[in-house]
C-alpha cells in the first residue's frame, strides 16, 4: 500500500508541475500551523467496551504547531505547495486524580501526561482556485504529507494544590520513523501589495500510519487547525 501511495503522489506532482510550467508564477515563504492534535485509538486485542471507554475519556487533544518554509506554483485556476516544516504533535491525558495504586513520592493530588512527537515533515498541497477579484481568490486544498519522527517524549506534570511541577523522558515504545498523512482544507489568499501573498487556511490533517510498529493498542495522529503562509512574489522562472 505504501509503494501504491507513493507512486501515485510522484504522479500527481509530476503532472501537475507539467501543466503549471508552461504558465506559472513561483513564489516561496514561511508557514505556521498551530493546531490542536489528537489520536485516533485502535484497539486490535480482546478488550472490553469499559476499557476502551476508560481510554477514549482519559485522553484528548493537546495544543501542537508545525513551522517551516514554503515553496508555490500557481497558475489562474490551479496551483501546487511544498514545504520542509518541524512538527511538533501528539495528545494528552486529562488532570486525574493520581491513583492510589501508583507510587507517589511527592504526594501529589492530581497528575497530567503530555506526548509529544517530533517530525520533520514534507506536505504537498494541490491548490484548486476560484479567482474572487484581481488579488483574492478562494480556494480548495487536497494533499499528503511524508514525516520522519526525530522524538517521542512523555511530559508529566505532578499538582500540588496551587503550584505544580513537571518532567520530562523518552517515551517507551517501538515507534514508526516513517508516517505520511492526508491532509485536505479550505482556504483564502489575497496579494499584499506588489510582493507579498498571505494565505489563511483551515487545515485538517490525518496520519495514516499508527504510532507504533506494532501493538494491540495503537493510536493514529490528527491535527485541526488554521496554516498561515506568507509568500514573497513573484520570481519569474
Amino acid at each position: 500500500m505504501q509503494l501504491k501511495y507513493l507512486l501515485s503522489v510522484f504522479f500527481l506532482i509530476s503532472a501537475s508541475l507539467s501543466m503549471l510550467a508552461q504558465d506559472s508564477g513561483f513564489s516561496w515563504g514561511i508557514s505556521l500551523y498551530p493546531n490542536s492534535s489528537g489520536r485516533r485509538l485502535v484497539a486490535l486485542g480482546n478488550y472490553d467496551d469499559e476499557f476502551i471507554r476508560n481510554l477514549e475519556a482519559l485522553e484528548m487533544p493537546k495544543f501542537s504547531y508545525s513551522a517551516g518554509l514554503v515553496a508555490e506554483w500557481r497558475a489562474e485556476k490551479l496551483g501546487f505547495r511544498m514545504g520542509l516544516n518541524y512538527t511538533n504533535s501528539g495528545y494528552q491525558t486529562i488532570k486525574q486524580i493520581f491513583p492510589d495504586d501508583e507510587p507517589n513520592p511527592d504526594n501529589a493530588s492530581h497528575i497530567r501526561e503530555r506526548f509529544h512527537s517530533t517530525y520533520i515533515e514534507l506536505p504537498i498541497e494541490f491548490l484548486f482556485s476560484h479567482n474572487l477579484k484581481e488579488g483574492s481568490a478562494l480556494f480548495f486544498m487536497l494533499g499528503t504529507s511524508f514525516a520522519l519522527n526525530l522524538s517521542n517524549t512523555t511530559q508529566t506534570i505532578l499538582y500540588f494544590g496551587e503550584t505544580n511541577q513537571s518532567s520530562t523522558a523518552d517515551t517507551e515504545g517501538d515507534f514508526n520513523a516513517f508516517n505520511y498523512a492526508f491532509q485536505s482544507g479550505i482556504g483564502w489568499k489575497a496579494d499584499i501589495g506588489s510582493r507579498f501573498t498571505l494565505v489563511l487556511q483551515p487545515n485538517f490533517q490525518f496520519w495514516l500510519k499508527g504510532l507504533l510498529q506494532e501493538s494491540n493498542v495503537n493510536r493514529n495522529l490528527y491535527a485541526l487547525g488554521l496554516k498561515t503562509v506568507v509568500l514573497l512574489r513573484p520570481i519569474e522562472l
